[in-house]
């Protein structure tokens, strides 16, 4: 079983949307959204789009939000909710466990309440539990990164919170950081405020869990990617030529006219020939022009986090937002090539890139 969580920072405008559809690839089971910034109107027809059922905490104007959602392939029920945390029972094959989503309050006033209410989850203290999210606090110094030092009360209220409901940290993959104020040097702060914590009985059920962390670009926060069980490989099926297909993504790039028209003049034949010179011409093109798309899309991805990673200035800066613009360009490709693959009318353009298209398409192709 799998689980993301992600601070989204909204899902109100296209780039955010998009980055989302990009994460939902890697998605299996369940999500968890918060700082949607949004009505629940729009979460409902997303739910209702991807085929997920969920649980939607409104937002309060332009601020807050949170979203659970998951496959039908599950169970979930509902133990409590508020603006700052979602509390259910997860039953999945053979496998009961207790999930908690949350997000801490960024007014550093309020947050010895969010704490407080933290403490009073811990119930049933012998079941497995895993708590995921956007905590807004560290757990150790060398979590931030930043002029001067995060304040130590701070961080020992989230310690204690953590000793009180027996949780503890479950480690990760990727960056160290999940979060960053990109601002010039020196003046860049970066922290690890998501994260992925779970007691013992949750370790004993799933002792070979994974935790990555996601960048997605759009947002401040990375992405925590949760895997709680392990599948077991599949025997390779042999491949077989695929016919030859028009990827509707090309049109995006202003030289495909130009290899049609070059393709078609080139032959003085029948049209059919006219037509397989055309399909040859584009598949070169394809190959030697715009290449693997996910191996770009993943090839940018980590240039912008080496870039977010290393020293801030003005020229970096203006570097990172080219790389982003570039991005959110390779990203609209590969939604209309996937788009193209699943072949479904119901299809619009809001709806992104999500597992059920990958499936799809990997039956159809």
């Amino acid at each position: 079983m799998n689980l993301l969580g992600w601070n989204c920072r909204g899902l109100g405008n296209l780039e955010q949307f998009k980055s989302f559809a990009s994460l939902l690839a890697k998605v299996s089971h369940s999500i968890f959204l918060c700082e949607t910034k949004c009505a629940q109107s729009i979460i409902d027809k997303l739910k209702s789009d991807l085929g997920y059922h969920g649980i939607v905490v409104d937002s309060v104007g332009r601020a807050g939000g949170l979203a659970l959602l998951w496959r039908k392939n599950i169970q979930v029920s509902l133990r409590i909710f508020s603006t700052r945390f979602i509390d259910v029972d997860v039953s999945y094959q053979n496998s009961t466990f207790r999930v908690t989503v949350s997000t801490g309050s960024q007014d550093v006033s309020q947050r010895w309440n969010f704490w407080n209410l933290f403490k009073h989850l811990k119930t049933h203290s012998f079941t497995p539990w895993l708590c995921l999210g956007d905590f807004n606090e560290v757990l150790l110094q060398s979590e931030f990164h930043g002029r001067g030092l995060r304040v130590e009360w701070q961080i020992q209220n989230f310690r204690e919170a953590l000793q009180h409901c027996a949780l503890s940290d479950m480690g990760y993959s990727g960056s160290q950081f999940t979060w960053h104020r990109l601002l010039t040097h020196p003046y860049t702060q970066k922290a690890r405020l998501d994260r992925c914590v779970g007691n013992d009985a949750l370790r004993s059920l799933f002792p070979r869990h994974m935790i990555e962390h996601l960048n997605s670009i759009s947002s401040d926060h990375h992405a925590i990617f949760v895997t709680l069980h392990h599948t077991h490989s599949q025997p390779q099926r042999s491949r077989r030529k695929n016919p030859f297909r028009f990827e509707a993504y090309w049109i995006k790039s202003k030289d495909c006219e130009k290899v049609i028209q070059e393709s078609w003049n080139s032959s003085l034949d029948s049209l059919n020939d006219k037509i397989q010179n055309c399909s040859i011409g584009l598949l070169h093109w394809s190959r030697k022009s715009v290449g693997d798309l996910d191996k770009k899309i993943k090839e940018i991805k980590k240039c912008i986090e080496k870039l977010q990673q290393g020293r801030i200035t003005e020229d970096v800066n203006t570097r990172i937002h080219e790389l982003k613009m570039l991005y959110d360009l390779l990203l609209e490709q590969n939604n209309l090539k996937w788009k193209q693959r699943a072949k479904q009318h119901w299809y619009k353009e809001g709806d992104r890139n999500t597992n059920f298209f990958h499936n799809f398409a990997g039956q159809t192709s």
